[in-house]
């Protein structure tokens, strides 16, 4: 009887792991897939053409609501305003927020990432706080869900930056960089991206007070992002400005034609991107 019981457990683990083996197979292939179509963003209308077409025949609601999300991230950056508005207001969030009756958003965090903080920067950049509003009030209708999300309080924060208000958000971007976010909820795997937003924002408001000593303590990570497209949009966005290369050395002695091709060439490889589906994932 026991072994009989114990055939029937095991027999069940085996199917539950080969469920979890397919599913998460399916889930790797709409990663993929989404990746592919954000990879065209810097191609406007092969990128929308692609979330359109990915929006109008994705089954999976998780994976179409990202998909809006990010082609609203697109509508913000290439100033479709009046489809940035329609899109807005036909979000629905519930499929990255919920799963039955648990919580779907850590693994949808890079979706929250677009919401809370890349699109209203943008728009910030854009000078378009009607359209902040816009975006704010549809995402106010998720309070109760994401009240807790380290994301939702960087918004809160840059939104004081944004509009010149309370201390322009700097009490806490100062805690998220020291390192002091008891009782929120973020991605482990991204939390070095929100310290590193955080650092921007903090220089651009030393730059601001003329504070040098206080900018100069933010500006080697900063030399670090803006190695990255995601850093370097958001130091731009913000308006930091970044101290002038040095001005490199002639040479002692001239190099050979195919010499100084080799070495411009070497030059001209960017690094890779670091981009989580909450980077890029742009």
């Amino acid at each position: 009887m026991n072994g009989g019981i114990f055939s029937y457990v095991m027999l069940f683990f085996l199917f539950y792991m080969i469920f979890s083996i397919f599913t998460m197979q399916k889930k790797n292939a709409k990663n993929k897939k989404m990746l592919g179509i954000l990879s065209k963003f810097d191609e406007k209308d092969e990128f929308f053409a692609e979330a359109d077409e990915y929006i109008s025949t994705e089954k999976d609601p998780e994976y179409n609501t990202k998909l809006q999300v990010l082609r609203l991230w697109g509508y913000a950056y290439y100033e479709e305003d009046e489809k940035f508005r329609e899109q807005a207001a036909a979000l629905n969030l519930n499929p990255i927020i919920y799963n039955g009756n648990k919580s779907n958003i850590s693994v949808n965090e890079d979706s929250f990432f677009y919401l809370f903080l890349a699109i209203p920067n943008r728009l910030y950049y854009r000078d378009r706080a009607d359209l902040r509003k816009v975006l704010a009030d549809k995402m106010a209708e998720y309070d109760s869900a994401v009240g807790s999300m380290m994301l939702k309080a960087i918004n809160e924060a840059a939104e004081k930056f944004y509009t010149k208000t309370d201390d322009f958000g700097k009490e806490f971007f100062l805690i998220l960089v020291n390192g002091e976010y008891s009782g929120m909820t973020y991605s482990k795997q991204l939390i070095g991206l929100y310290k590193q937003s955080a650092e921007v924002f903090l220089a651009k408001l030393a730059q601001d007070e003329n504070d040098e000593e206080a900018f100069n303590g933010y500006l080697e990570d900063l030399k670090s992002f803006e190695q990255t497209r995601l850093g370097r949009r958001l130091i731009s966005e913000l308006g930091v400005v970044m101290p002038a290369a040095p001005a490199e050395e002639e040479p002692e002695e001239a190099e050979e034609p195919a010499e100084a091709a080799d070495e411009e060439a070497k030059e001209d490889e960017a690094p890779e991107e670091q981009a989580s589906a909450g980077e890029e994932k742009e």
